[in-house]
């Protein structure tokens, strides 16, 4: 009821706010087999991939140390780059740490004497680190928590802020049927500030002030649901709805096979509520697809690694390729 409640209140105050949200790096997904499931694995995600969708999974897994390293293609030539580690405590619980990195390359300076460039460059930074604690509280539910240091930085102007995400998962009593509950980016406004900010050839120092922006709060309800064919195949049925600050809500359906719980195929659609068009009626989401396959393999006694890709299909820019190794000691 409460996880209802907040989506109903979030959902109230998003028609005067789409677009207003910043940090918007938070939204870029990260994980191979998250990504090509459209984010909707708030029920079943599970090791370092769970750092960054739902913190109550970094519980569930079997080996006590894993750690994921991601990159993606996100928008031509800007590069999403993660990593996170968990390490299991046993009944005390589970820790993990989490960096992700937004690079957008070298910037040409320009000026309004120089307008195709000075010859100097700048390269913005877009940087978050969390550490998260999820903890197995009975054989049905765990919960888990992240704090989060949003950083930013454009020429000599940087803005930080603390954002936090606090999950649930639920095993319920229906064989194959899970729940999770997750809300995400809480928190504080950021503002920029710095010498960048400082106007030029004034008498007085004079310093332009930036409005603060929101951070892109997230309400996400998940749910899976396994089809067992025979002893090797296994297809999970997953469905998401994601209630959004900056905009419409979100309604997500994905599929993933299993062989022999080795081999992967996957694939999403998101079925977002109110459609936006442009001036020549086409639709304007940006994500509508996800697709990708896995693999699971164990090289060695006591190691399992997994290699994970994905393809997030574009309406206006060239798709993102994503690319996730998981390794398990």
């Amino acid at each position: 009821m409460l996880g209802l409640a907040l989506t109903g209140t979030l959902h109230s105050a998003t028609g005067g706010k789409r677009g207003t949200a910043g940090a918007q790096e938070l939204l870029v997904p990260v994980g191979g087999r998250a990504t090509a499931l459209g984010g909707s694995a708030a029920a079943d995600v599970a090791g370092a991939e769970a750092l960054f969708w739902n913190p109550a999974g970094i519980v569930r897994t079997a080996r006590p140390f894993e750690a994921l390293f991601f990159h993606q293609t996100h928008l031509y030539d800007i590069a999403n780059i993660a990593a996170g580690a968990t390490v299991s405590f046993g009944e005390a619980g589970t820790v993990g740490l989490l960096v992700r990195s937004l690079q957008v390359g070298a910037i040409p300076v320009t000026t309004v004497d120089r307008p195709y460039g000075t010859g100097d460059t700048y390269t913005p930074s877009f940087v978050t680190y969390g550490i998260a604690y999820g903890r197995r509280f009975t054989d049905m539910i765990s919960l888990g928590v992240t704090v989060k240091l949003v950083t930013e930085r454009v020429l000599e102007a940087s803005a930080v802020g603390l954002a936090f995400d606090a999950g649930l998962q639920y095993r319920t009593g229906v064989e194959g049927l899970e729940i999770g509950f997750v809300i995400q980016n809480i928190g504080d406004d950021m503002r920029f500030d710095g010498e960048s900010l400082n106007e030029p050839n004034t008498l007085y120092p004079n310093r332009t002030v930036i409005a603060p922006f929101p951070l892109p709060t997230t309400i996400q309800i998940g749910a899976t649901y396994d089809l067992r064919f025979d002893d090797a195949g296994r297809l999970r049925l997953m469905g998401k709805v994601q209630s959004n600050s900056f905009d419409t809500d979100q309604y997500i359906a994905a599929l993933e096979y299993s062989f022999a719980d080795r081999l992967f195929l996957r694939g999403s659609a998101d079925l977002h509520g109110d459609v936006r068009r442009d001036a020549f009626g086409a639709d304007m989401f940006t994500y509508p697809y996800a697709a990708g396959a896995g693999v699971r393999l164990t090289p060695a006694d006591g190691i399992e690694a997994s290699f994970d890709y994905a393809f997030r299909y574009s309406r206006t820019f060239t798709g993102s390729h994503s690319f996730g190794l998981t390794v398990a000691l």
